[in-house]
């Protein structure tokens, strides 16, 4: 008897173990995460542009604005959907998490090819 019942909880930890690895399933306002990954990556590098103007002087006000837009429409959504997601995501932080590595993965990719033409 003692050994079903811990076959039982041992198979009940091991499903509920299964179902995180899988994360919440994504409702259809929400961008996939690799969507989010590709948007965030555009995000950061208009951070970047954005604080590099800045630092030159530049009036970023309009930038943003316009950088943002390209954004947007790169990736064919509007600000309630981003927000949506970005809110979505956040309140599922082993997601956000891997989604954030992801992020940095790819704009490590990116620097190191910059480095490499430009070393």
């Amino acid at each position: 008897m003692k050994r079903k019942a811990l076959a039982l909880l041992l198979l009940l930890f091991l499903a509920s173990c299964g179902s995180e690895e899988k994360g919440a399933s994504i409702p259809e306002n929400v961008m996939d995460k690799n969507k989010m990954v590709a948007v965030l990556v555009d995000f950061h590098l208009a951070e970047a542009a954005l604080k590099r103007a800045e630092q030159q002087g530049q009036d970023v006000n309009n930038l943003s604005v316009k950088y943002y837009s390209l954004i947007m429409k790169k990736h064919n959504m509007n600000s309630k959907k981003f927000n949506a997601s970005l809110n979505f995501y956040n309140s599922n932080i082993k997601d956000y998490y891997k989604i954030y590595q992801n992020v940095v993965t790819e704009l490590s990719k990116m620097q190191s090819k910059i480095m490499s033409v430009n070393p």
